[in-house]
């Protein structure tokens, strides 16, 4: 799809008269994919690519306790008026230089990303992807845009300033990031992408949420069915170490270096906002 004012808008106002467009968009975990269902695997992309790009996902289904406000356009600090992802917006383009795009097909943050007057990907700055059952199945729908250097991040995940820094500075084969509760980044560059769309078009096929943990799994080599798989992730948590130290470990995973975490339910947002997200303590 050829991202332009004129495609955004087209989508906007279907979305606003109740049109989905997207092949895809009746799954929703209703039907079982197959080969047969999610359509041709996509081509590796070829020639000149872009040295970095940063993807942020925010096309999932809203949780009931959202109302009409998606998680991700809540304030991530109590009586703040930046949202979860306009902090991930400004942290982007201030530790890499460059927009991201975000990747969605609601309405409503499409007009917020309109109000932060940027730009990006043919001169609209956000990529609408037409299949969108689950977290694989959008981000392989990406796969055109990806770069040298790509990073994809969950759109409801509170980042610290040191897991979003060295994210943007990582440069090399694939990373995953997150702790022992969720992934919340990836990291890949060129030679990863032959291996991630085969990870991404098995895990859409395999399993109903195509979910991050499933991702790493098919990723490592673990055996079907992936969801029944405990993972043993090969980088355990690095202990001690001065607070701020910066810690890699060879592999694949990487835990987050300072506090991050998604709000996916009312508990996990409250809890985020007793959070000092500047400190990683708690307040009050």
């Amino acid at each position: 799809m050829k991202l332009t004012k004129e495609v955004g808008e087209k989508v906007a106002a279907d979305i606003a008269k109740g049109v989905k467009p997207g092949k895809r968009t009746g799954y929703y975990g209703a039907v079982q994919p197959t080969y047969e269902t999610v359509g041709p695997k996509p081509e590796v992309p070829s020639g000149d690519l872009a040295d970095l790009r940063v993807f942020i996902l925010c096309a999932g289904g809203m949780h009931p306790w959202e109302g009409d406000r998606p998680r991700q356009l809540r304030h991530w600090k109590r009586g703040g008026d930046e949202s979860v992802l306009g902090r991930q917006i400004r942290q982007v383009k201030t530790g890499s230089g460059q927009w991201p795009i975000v990747v969605t097909h609601r309405s409503d943050i499409m007009n917020y990303i309109e109000g932060c007057r940027y730009e990006t990907l043919d001169g609209y700055p956000f990529f609408y992807p037409d299949d969108r059952r689950c977290i694989a199945d959008t981000w392989l729908s990406t796969v055109d845009w990806w770069a040298d250097q790509t990073v994809v991040i969950l759109g409801d995940v509170i980042f610290g300033k040191l897991t979003m820094g060295e994210m943007l500075r990582h440069r090399g084969s694939m990373w995953m990031v997150g702790n022992d509760a969720e992934i919340y980044a990836w990291s890949f560059d060129r030679a990863d992408h032959e291996k991630l769309i085969d990870v991404l078009y098995e895990v859409n096929v395999e399993t109903y949420k195509g979910a991050p943990w499933e991702i790493y799994k098919c990723w490592m080599g673990y055996p079907k069915p992936y969801h029944q798989q405990q993972p043993h992730m090969e980088n355990s948590r690095i202990p001690g170490g001065a607070p701020g130290e910066i810690q890699r470990k060879s592999g694949v995973f990487q835990w987050t270096w300072d506090r991050c975490g998604d709000v996916d339910t009312p508990k996990e947002y409250e809890g985020a906002l007793r959070v000092d997200w500047e400190t990683g303590g708690m307040i009050g």
